[in-house]
């Protein structure tokens, strides 16, 4: 009788012991549920700044390919004015 009461005891013992380590399902899902809402918090945020990233890469592509019309555009008025200035050197000689 000692001897079950004793292994009874450890036995309580081990269950007390492994219950110290577990959460209750309420609390398991409170805390699923807040993980949750911060990712979907997380997803948004990145979805918005993709967008705005997005559309300040289609601003700068478009700055971009008008930069570079004004460029090729001086560069034809420069080629143009070397052309005219050969051109009134040569009349002066």
């Amino acid at each position: 009788m000692r001897r079950s009461h004793s292994n009874l005891l450890r036995q309580h013992e081990s269950v007390v012991a492994d219950q110290e380590h577990k959460m209750s399902v309420q609390e398991h899902l409170r805390i699923m549920d807040e993980c949750r809402s911060v990712l979907e918090d997380l997803k948004a945020k990145t979805k918005l700044e993709t967008e705005e990233y997005n559309s300040r890469l289609q601003a700068i592509q478009k700055e971009k390919s008008n930069v570079a019309i004004k460029f090729a555009d001086a560069e034809a008025k420069n080629a143009q004015l070397e052309r005219e200035l050969e051109a009134y050197k040569k009349s002066l000689k």
